[in-house]
C-alpha cells in the first residue's frame, strides 16, 4: 500500500505538478519524492524524465441526454411556434423536477443554467429510453399543423444530422486538412477513437449562418464542438475562410489522446476581420480564443464574438452577439431587457434585429 503526504513545497516549476512524499508501507517504511497530477501530458513527460507511475485512479462522467434546450430547440420542436415550445418546455420542467426512479439518473443541474433541461445517468440506451418515454407522449398531443410554424431554413434550432460525407466537396477538402495537421497532436494510437479526427455530421443549413457571414471576413471556431459548426457554416454559406484553435477550461474528454496540446491557430491567421464563434456556457472559452487571437492578429484587428446557444445571462453578456433558438441577436441594445430570472424566456419570444 502507498501513502502520500503533501510536503507543502511549492508546485516544481514549469510542472504544473505538487510535489509530495511518497512513503512504502510494504517497503520498511521507504519515503522518496515524487508529484502528483491530473495533467496527463504533464505525466507522460514525467515520465520521459525517468519518473515512474505509482498509482492511477480515474474520474468517468455519465453520459447525458437533453429533454429541451430553448437555446438550440431540436426538431420537430423547433418547427412549432414559440407559445408552444414554452408550453412543452415547462411540462418538461415539471417531469423533470419530480425526479426519476432509476437509480443514479438525475437531472443536471447549474447556476444560472435555465436554457437546458438534461439528464445524465450510467448508461445511454437507458437515458434515450428514458428521453423517448417521456418526449413521445408530449408531442403524441400536438397535431400536425403545430409542426408548420417554422420551416428548416428559419427554425428554432439547428441540428447536427447533415452526414459529412453529404456536404460540399470544398467542405470535405477542409476537412482532410484540418485532419492531417491536427493528426500531429493525437496519439497514432488514438486516432480512429479521436472525435476530432472522426467527425461524422456536421450543423444542418440554417438563415442564421448567411447572416453570420456578414459580420467579419474571418470566422474563427473552437475545437472540438466548432469542427461541426464551423463545417455546417461553411456547407450552408460557401464561405471557407476558415479558422480553429483549441480551448479546454476544465473536462478535455479526449485528454489522453493527446501528445502534444493543440495552442495555436489554424491555418495561418489572415489580414482583415474577424468573427469568433463558439458554444457558451458563460463565455470563458471565446474569451480565451479571441485573447489567443489577439496575440497573433494585433490588438487593432476588429474581433467579433458570437455565443452560440449561450446557456446562461452572463454568457450573453460577455458576447457582441448570440444565436439564440435560431435567432441572430446583437446583444448591446437588447440587454437592458433581459432580467436574470427570466432571460431564457424573454429571447424565446423576441424579435431578432
Amino acid at each position: 500500500m502507498i501513502s502520500r503526504e503533501f510536503s507543502g513545497q511549492a508546485p516544481a516549476p514549469n510542472r504544473g505538478a505538487e510535489t509530495i512524499t511518497i512513503v512504502s508501507e510494504k517497503h520498511l517504511f521507504r519515503t522518496l519524492g515524487g508529484v502528483e497530477t491530473s495533467d496527463w501530458l504533464e505525466a507522460r513527460n514525467s515520465e520521459s524524465d525517468g519518473c515512474d507511475l505509482q498509482s492511477v485512479s480515474f474520474v468517468l462522467r455519465h453520459p447525458e441526454v437533453m429533454l429541451c434546450d430553448l437555446s438550440n430547440v431540436a426538431s420537430p420542436l423547433s418547427y412549432c411556434s414559440s407559445e408552444l415550445i414554452n408550453d412543452v418546455f415547462d411540462q418538461l420542467l415539471l417531469v423533470a423536477d419530480q425526479g426519476f426512479e432509476q437509480d443514479g439518473v438525475r437531472r443536471i443541474l447549474g447556476d444560472g443554467l435555465h436554457p437546458e433541461i438534461a439528464l445524465s445517468g450510467p448508461t445511454k440506451p437507458g437515458l434515450s429510453a428514458l428521453r423517448h418515454s417521456i418526449l413521445d407522449p408530449i408531442f403524441s398531443r400536438l397535431n400536425a399543423k403545430d409542426f408548420l410554424a417554422n420551416s428548416k431554413r428559419n427554425s428554432r434550432g439547428i441540428d447536427k444530422n447533415v452526414p459529412l460525407i453529404a456536404a460540399s466537396s470544398a467542405v470535405q477538402r477542409l476537412y482532410r486538412d484540418f485532419c492531417a495537421f491536427y493528426g500531429q497532436f493525437i496519439s497514432p494510437a488514438y486516432w480512429r477513437k479521436n472525435t476530432a479526427l472522426n467527425l461524422r455530421t456536421i450543423y444542418e443549413p440554417h438563415d442564421v449562418w448567411s447572416q453570420i457571414a456578414e459580420l467579419g471576413d474571418n470566422k474563427l471556431f473552437v475545437v472540438s464542438a466548432g469542427l461541426s459548426l464551423g463545417f455546417g457554416y461553411s456547407n450552408s454559406t460557401g464561405d471557407n475562410r476558415l479558422f480553429f484553435t483549441e480551448v479546454h477550461r476544465q473536462n478535455d474528454p479526449c485528454l489522453l489522446h493527446k501528445t502534444a496540446n493543440f495552442s495555436q491557430i489554424y491555418p495561418e491567421p489572415k489580414q482583415g476581420s474577424w468573427v469568433l464563434l463558439d458554444k457558451a456556457y458563460t463565455g470563458g472559452s471565446i474569451q480565451l480564443a479571441a485573447a489567443r487571437l489577439r496575440e497573433q492578429v494585433g490588438e487593432n484587428a476588429k474581433i467579433t464574438t458570437v455565443a452560440l446557444f449561450p446557456k446562461s445571462l452572463e454568457a450573453v453578456k460577455q458576447s457582441d452577439y448570440i444565436v439564440y433558438a435560431g435567432r441572430l441577436f446583437e446583444v448591446r441594445p437588447i440587454l437592458h431587457l433581459l432580467t436574470q430570472e427570466a432571460w431564457h424566456k424573454q429571447l424565446l419570444f423576441m424579435q431578432a434585429s
